[in-house]
């Protein structure tokens, strides 16, 4: 309860204990879900998400689709922690590693 951002990743959110994540945090916490699939508006509006016309709202829930190491490594590029993903190369999976030559 005592967070000020949650990320729910690689999930549509269909199936428990994944789906109850964005429930169990107080109404101020950030919450972003990224996932290769769409997840259905009208869940979102069920979960909280501030919704329009079918698309998340900024203000406090992000919903990111994509492939989850694009959408980490761009968001660490934004960041500027780039640096720190080249120090961690060797512990990364090898596709996610292969990611940061690109």
């Amino acid at each position: 309860q005592n967070i000020d951002l949650l990320f729910v990743v690689g999930t549509s959110l269909t199936v428990g204990p994944a789906n109850m994540l964005p429930h169990n945090v107080s109404s101020t916490c950030k919450r972003v879900i990224i996932n290769y699939d769409e997840i259905d508006s009208q869940y979102l509006s069920s979960i909280g998400f501030e919704t329009e016309n079918g698309e998340t709202s900024i203000k406090k829930d992000v919903f990111l689709q994509g492939k989850c190491d694009s959408i980490f490594l761009e968001l660490a590029g934004v960041l500027d922690w780039k640096e720190d993903l080249y120090k961690a190369e060797a512990r990364m999976a090898p596709e996610s590693a292969m990611m940061l030559k690109q």
